[in-house]
């Protein structure tokens, strides 16, 4: 399967290596939407980066996402995120704040508004509930490889605030 995955990403890369900057904005067919084809760059990085731990967790355990991909993967989700179908049953206004402790320092709010998923920067606005993790546990619960009730009984997250919406965020969220 390996040498077919890579002849097959050999295509994309010449064909990615025969265009110039002004292609960056033309729209090409994705199974999800029209993407344009510089999306196709930060798809092929996130395919290596997360699609690599999906392998390499399952054959050599315990699996780390390398420190390097954390800020390319942190400015790729929100692009994934509005992509993401919020169930019905989800309230508007939810806001759920995400407290980075290690490698990116910082805290991002994943905001649940119009029927949408949206990542920002944590402001002045109050959270209904807070989850205390490391970029990389942060970076594994978003794209879907980890389960927030794993993370918590690990110790990789700790919860603050509303717990029942913190349990409801982990039935519906899963990822991608």
């Amino acid at each position: 399967m390996l040498p077919a995955f890579n002849a097959a990403y050999e295509e994309i890369d010449q064909f990615l290596g025969r265009l110039d900057a002004a292609d960056g904005d033309k729209l090409c067919y994705h199974p999800g939407a029209l993407v344009p084809i510089s999306g196709f760059v930060d798809l092929r990085l996130m395919e290596l980066y997360v699609h690599g731990w999906d392998m390499r967790s399952r054959l050599e355990p315990p699996a780390h996402l390398p420190p390097e991909s954390w800020p390319v993967l942190l400015d790729l989700l929100p692009h994934f995120l509005g992509y993401m179908v919020v169930p019905a049953s989800q309230e508007e206004g939810r806001r759920y704040r995400f407290a980075l402790t290690e490698g990116v320092v910082d805290a991002r709010d994943l905001v649940v508004e119009g029927g949408i998923l949206r990542l920002e920067a944590a402001g002045q606005m109050r959270a209904q509930v807070t989850l205390t993790c490391d970029t990389e546990t942060f970076l594994l619960l978003l794209w879907g490889r980890l389960a927030l009730e794993t993370a918590v009984a690990a110790g990789q997250i700790s919860i603050e605030g509303d717990h029942t919406l913190a349990a409801d965020f982990s039935r519906w969220y899963k990822g991608f």
